[in-house]
Parts: structure tokens; C-alpha cells; sequence
């Protein structure tokens, strides 16, 4: 998100501040096309984003704080009156299948901690950013007595961790929900003649 809101920034920067943005994509990723230099840094390179925006004066804080992306405490509080559950999804977004074992464990922990500490929920429920894919057993297995429920997105597909559950991408089809949801499951159902169904770990 901080890339696509520089990438936003050099379409409308003057020729100085782009010269910043071209010198930092050539010497930082030795890429020279500005959005795909950009587009190409990684979670664990995320520091550099920071450092750009400091170069040509821009504050991420100034963002949240005027656009408000975000839900804020106090509302997320207001729609659970309102009868509305959350749950965690991590702290800051990560790709989980980039992340160390120990990072995905901390991600989880502390975001479920989070949310009881300031819901005061009772549920633990848990839905991973982006999808779940290449997630190990081993994962699954250190993180179960932390949680009730976790979520992945691989469609209408069996897991063999019995609490994480598949939901289907609703996002990205240009159908309609009836229409993507049959679809979904005739594709499950020929999977399971051939016996790929299942998620492997």
C-alpha cells in the first residue's frame, strides 16, 4: 500500500522529486522503471519505502491521519454493538509464505492478544492475509493452542487442518455470486474424482 501511494506521488511530483524517486529505484533495486521498482520491494525491504517517503517529504502518519483508511477503535467498538465480529489479520500484512516460521507465529499471537485486549472478545478467530498457501503443518500445529478458527482462501476445497477453514474469492469474478459459487463447486466436485481436493501441507 505505501508503494502504490509513492507510485501515486511520482506521477505527480515535479521533475526535481522525480529525479529522487528515479536515483532511488536505480541505486536500491537496479531497477530502473520507477513503479516497477517500487512494486518489486518485499516485506522484509519494507524499511526502504520509509526512507523514500522521508526523502521527498512525505509522511505515511499525515496519510492515516487525513485520508483514515482504516477503521478506528472507537468504531470498530460502535459496529460491535451493532452486532458486527472480528477477528485478527495479523499486525501489519505480511505474505505469510514469506515470512520466517517465527514470524508468522508472532504475526498471529499478537494480533489475536490484540484483539482480546481491546474487544475484550472470547473468540479467537484468525484469517490470513492475502491466502494461506505453502502455510506448514508445523504452523498449524504450534499455533492451535492460540486459536478457535483460522480462514484461508483457497475456494471450495478441503483442508487437512481440521479449524482452517476455505472461503472462496468473491472479488474477482465478473459474474454473478450465484453463478461463481456453482462454478466453484463443480470444480470440486471433478477435483474430488481425481483426488485433488484436498490441501496438502
Amino acid at each position: 500500500y505505501k508503494a502504490s501511494i509513492l507510485i501515486e506521488k511520482y506521477l505527480r511530483a515535479t521533475k526535481k522529486t522525480k529525479k529522487i524517486f528515479e536515483e532511488f529505484a536505480t541505486k536500491k533495486t537496479k531497477i530502473q522503471d520507477v513503479r516497477k521498482s517500487l512494486l518489486s520491494i518485499k516485506y522484509n525491504q519494507r524499511h526502504l519505502l520509509d526512507e523514500l517517503a522521508i526523502n521527498i517529504n512525505y509522511s505515511f502518519s499525515e496519510f492515516l491521519k487525513t485520508e483514515k483508511p482504516y477503521l478506528n477503535l472507537n468504531q470498530i467498538r460502535e459496529l460491535q454493538k451493532q452486532g458486527f465480529t472480528f477477528g485478527a489479520h495479523s499486525k501489519n500484512h505480511p505474505l505469510y509464505q514469506k515470512i520466517s516460521l517465527e514470524q508468522q507465529i508472532l504475526q498471529t499471537k499478537e494480533s489475536l492478544n490484540w484483539l482480546q485486549k481491546n474487544l475484550q472478545i472470547k473468540y479467537r478467530a484468525f484469517a490470513f492475509p492475502f491466502y494461506d498457501y505453502n502455510i506448514s503443518e508445523e504452523f498449524f500445529n504450534k499455533i492451535e493452542p492460540f486459536l478457535d478458527i483460522s480462514f484461508g482462501t483457497s475456494g471450495i476445497k478441503n483442508d487437512k487442518i481440521s479449524f482452517n477453514l476455505q472461503r472462496l474469492d468473491m472479488e474477482k469474478n465478473n459474474t454473478s455470486a450465484k453463478k461463481h459459487l456453482i462454478n466453484n463447486y463443480l470444480k470440486f466436485i471433478l477435483k474430488k474424482m481425481v483426488n485433488k481436493h484436498l490441501i496438502k501441507r
